[in-house]
Formats: C-alpha cells, structure tokens, sequence
C-alpha cells in the first residue's frame, strides 16, 4: 500500500488532555511522532514510565480510520485514548483491538494516550490509515483494512462476497450508497464449520444503528430488512464473538424499491 506523506505543523491537541489524571503537566508530555499509512509495533517495558503518547500529523476536513491492538505477549491489559472532543478511553486485553473513526476540523497534530494498566511489559500496534474518500488502496481480496466506516470496503448491489474474520479480535466493515425509500435487505450465512456465532449490524451514515447486533450460526442464515429514510451510505459490520482462527462468511446487501 502506497501513500504520500506530507509532514505538517506541529500543533498538539492538548487542550483535550488532562494532564492531572497522571499527576503529570503538560511540559512532561514528549510524543513520538508517527504517520499515516505506517504499523508501528510499540512497547512499554517494566523500566519505563505506564504511560506513553504518540502524535499524528493530520489535515482538516480529511477522515482516518485509527487501528490500536493490545498484542498477545503483553502482560495485562492497555488503556487507549484520542485526546480530542467525543473520544473515551478505551480499555483492551491481550489480544483485543479498537478502531476509531476521526475527521479533524482543521490541520494539526492528533495525540494519541496509551497506558498499561501496571509497571509490567506491554506490546501494542498501532496503525493510522486514511478514508476510502481519501484515497485508501484496500485488497480488493481479502477488503482489507476495513476496521471501521472510514475504510468500509465499498460494495456493489445485489452482488455476493466471502469473506474471513478473525473471530474475537477484528471487525469487518462495508459500504453501499443508498436513495431515502430503498429497502435494504441483509443476508449472510455463516460457515458449515463454525462452531461459534457472528454478529451483523447495520448502521447509516453517521454511524447510528439501523438494526440490533444480530447473531447467527452455521444452521440458519441471516435475512433482515430496513427501509433508508435518507440518502447516503448505509454500512454493515460483522464482528466475531470468541478468539480463533481466521472464519469464513458469505454476505449480500440488496437495494430495492417499492
């Protein structure tokens, strides 16, 4: 996956940061620097302060999907945090991962607070990619990345796609253009030789839900329908609900009108 990276002006968001949390000011903060459309495999070691930032040069008016994953070697587990407005912390065990969705008002730089819950050895991935709008190249095979709505893979209508999902530990998320009065009918069918449920939900283009989280087995496939009531993209995310291999699925969204 190729980028073009432009450097740009370090103004660090640390209004939205609450530096007495730690018991630490604003002078204490010395962020390393990292970039869109790199993965960075960070540590915090036991010898080291639990709390490290890193900050992200960002363009206003633009949209990043921010991918942080808690690896398997780490200790216990990690809080992570966007210092920015609308952004909680979030906590992840070993092995788990957020994705966040953030469209910046104007350029600057996005500071980004990882803490591990004890002085003990943490390992953490981090990746910044830009929106599909943006430009974002995806593996037209395996839709890749596509964690969160930024980079929901785009879909064609009606059409049928298989797909794999690491179980409790991804989220694969696409895109459909939708007219206020389609219906949107969801199917999608689990694999013969799963053991273990998936969940599907819809939501519209702000990111509120359209349905409930459905789950589904191997045994019954999953047909659910809802009617747009405005005119933009409607997104469908799967999402697994325990850790193992890489799991296989089939989906379709169908546009029709009445």
């Amino acid at each position: 996956m190729r980028f073009k990276i432009q450097l740009l002006p370090l103004v660090l968001l640390l209004s939205a940061c609450n530096p007495a949390e730690e018991g630490e000011n604003s002078g204490d903060i010395n962020p390393e620097g990292i970039v869109v459309g790199k993965s960075y495999n960070l540590t915090i070691t036991e010898h080291e302060e639990k709390t490290k930032y890193y900050s992200l040069p960002v363009a206003g008016n633009s949209a990043y999907s921010i991918d942080v994953m808690n690896d398997l070697a780490s200790s216990n587990t990690i809080s992570v945090q966007l210092m920015a407005d609308g952004f909680e912390r979030e906590v992840l065990s070993e092995g788990r991962m957020v994705a966040f969705d953030y469209a910046p008002s104007q350029t600057g730089e996005l500071l980004i607070k990882v803490t591990g819950s004890s002085r003990a050895f943490f390992r953490y991935h981090i990746t910044a990619y830009p929106s599909v709008d943006d430009g974002l190249e995806q593996d037209d095979a395996s839709f890749e990345p596509n964690n969160s709505r930024y980079v929901a893979y785009p879909i064609v209508n009606g059409a049928q796609y298989h797909s794999t999902i690491d179980m409790g530990d991804d989220f694969d998320l696409y895109a459909l253009d939708v007219v206020s009065g389609d219906t949107i009918t969801l199917w999608a069918s689990n694999d013969i030789a799963s053991t273990s449920l998936l969940r599907a939900q819809l939501f519209d283009q702000e990111g509120l839900p359209l349905t409930q989280e459905l789950s589904f087995s191997h045994t019954t496939d999953l047909n659910t329908q809802v009617v747009a009531d405005y005119t933009g993209r409607v997104y469908v995310k799967f999402t697994g609900t325990s850790p193992g291999t890489p799991h296989r699925y089939d989906f379709s969204l169908t546009l029709s009108t009445n």
